[in-house]
């Protein structure tokens, strides 16, 4: 799990992960965001909707903080003493990494296009939003796909690609390297070029010695704030492809 939170860390900039979503022009979400008592859910990095999982990876992930602001205004975390739930499920806290534990339950219902209810309590206390992840589909290339090197690969998705999403995240089309035999992906990437709201390109590198790929479309979804909490939702859209 560290390793995975790391990584996240690395990928989505050292500042984001201080907590500096920009929120500027974010809406309260599709629901109420609201708090009892000054408790409030920070999810700066987002909730991750993922598409085919690696092994050791969550369908559903996030880094979370649970604060509590006293009359003075200074906050306190109470991340270990809160219950945490997404759609009604309770994640574990885990003491050890002090982080939330996404790999120990099944989210019913948290999917690309759903919306996620993010609730908290601590004692009399609690905190309550909204976020819609995006309604998006990969529609080219298939699963499986197989590709030859130096192919410019053509990608195409349904829905919307652009939203709300701050300044700090816009939306990626990459190429990973992939170990079916091992279910995993490499942690570096070729970026892709996204031409259209509907459309990119990657190209497939040639004498890398791989024998397989993940190509991955990355959208971030409209950016919440409230007094309930603040956050918003990624989708991570994947098809694997051989050579």
């Amino acid at each position: 799990m560290r390793t995975q939170c790391a990584l996240l860390v690395s990928a989505m900039g050292l500042m984001m992960g201080c907590g500096l979503l920009d929120a500027s022009g974010a809406g309260s979400g599709p629901g109420p965001n609201t708090s009892v008592g000054g408790l409030r859910i920070e999810a700066p990095l987002g909730v991750n909707i993922r598409e085919s999982p690696d092994t050791g990876s969550s369908p559903v992930s996030a880094l979370i903080t649970i604060r509590k602001q006293d009359t003075s205004g200074s906050k306190t975390d109470v991340s270990k003493d809160a219950v945490f739930q997404i759609n009604g499920v309770t994640i574990p806290y885990d003491p050890t990494f002090g982080l939330f534990d996404f790999s120990k339950v099944t989210i019913p219902n948290a999917t690309i296009g759903s919306t996620l209810t993010l609730s908290a309590t601590y004692g009399a206390d609690s905190a309550t939003f909204q976020i819609k992840c995006p309604d998006i589909k990969l529609t080219e290339p298939a699963e499986n796909t197989k590709v030859t090197e130096g192919q410019d690969l053509a990608v195409s998705w349904s829905g919307q690609l652009s939203y709300a999403s701050g300044l700090l995240f816009t939306p990626s089309l990459d190429l990973y390297g992939y170990k079916a035999a091992t279910n995993t992906t490499d942690t570096q990437s070729i970026k892709g070029k996204i031409t259209t709201q509907t459309s990119g390109t990657v190209k497939i590198p040639t004498a890398d010695g791989k024998t397989g790929y993940v190509v991955q479309l990355l959208v971030p979804g409209d950016s919440v704030s409230g007094d309930g909490g603040t956050g918003l939702c990624f989708v991570y859209l994947r098809r694997h492809l051989t050579k």
